[in-house]
């Protein structure tokens, strides 16, 4: 599916059983059709990781983004995980850690998250959890962060910002929810190679999206995205000015 856009998919088959008799494998399958529509944006999203960077920005300037005249930068935004404990992107993608919280979990709301909004999964937490979420659409089996870029870019957004996408360092885990449920603690050793891997993928597949990744640290700028002429960085403070945010004083402190 990477390359693909929203207006060519319609939805699609997975496997929903398998059962072995007499030696031989037979599968069931179920269509499932296509369930988000989101075609009525002007082609800004903003993709939310979770990496410590994410501090110098309050995320709740992002709710109800006007996004200059006429609203002509307004972001749609794709977030992961844990982000929906504090603000509530226009979508989520989770992961197998998270699932049960997303699903089940009244801890942070009056309902569970996945019963008020757009959430996506792979194919088998969807089936784990019939109607909760919304099946990824190729059902692509990408870590969260690479997942949402995906999705801004199926749904065929033209300029794609990407904050706390920082990546890791030996010995640390850069997350802001390292320590909580569903995350490893700080001080474990989380590796981010696949994760690079696959965002240069989707970089590569969408050689017409312009992606921006934020980050006041530069040095962090993976070198393998240096490859690509449609990534480029930019800090915080640029960052607020193109998509017309506010002023820097905005930082979360």
């Amino acid at each position: 599916m990477l390359g693909k856009t929203t207006d060519q998919y319609d939805g699609e088959y997975f496997i929903t059983g398998i059962e072995v008799k007499d030696g031989k494998k037979s599968e069931t399958r179920e269509f499932i059709p296509k369930t988000v529509f989101n075609e009525t944006h002007l082609g800004h999203a903003i993709c939310i990781g979770n990496g410590e960077s994410r501090k110098r920005f309050k995320i709740n300037l992002l709710k109800g983004h006007q996004g200059g005249l006429l609203g002509s930068k307004s972001l749609q935004s794709y977030g992961c995980n844990a982000l929906s404990r504090e603000f509530k992107p226009d979508f989520l993608i989770v992961g197998n850690q998270l699932s049960d919280e997303i699903a089940n979990s009244t801890e942070y709301s009056d309902l569970p998250y996945a019963d008020e909004n757009i959430v996506y999964a792979t194919s088998s937490i969807c089936l784990k959890y019939p109607g909760k979420f919304n099946l990824v659409p190729g059902n692509l089996k990408m870590d969260a962060g690479s997942t949402a870029v995906y999705l801004a870019c199926f749904d065929k957004h033209h300029t794609v910002y990407m904050i706390g996408y920082d990546g890791q360092t030996p010995d640390y885990n850069n997350n802001l929810y390292a320590g909580t449920p569903g995350y490893m603690p700080h001080d474990y050793d989380v590796p981010d190679v696949k994760w690079k891997n696959n965002l240069c993928k989707i970089f590569g597949a969408y050689p017409n999206t312009q992606f921006i990744w934020v980050n006041d640290n530069t040095h962090m700028f993976p070198d393998d995205y240096k490859w690509y002429k449609n990534v480029k960085a930019v800090t915080y403070s640029e960052f607020i000015s193109q998509a017309d945010i506010g002023s820097f004083d905005h930082r979360s402190k």
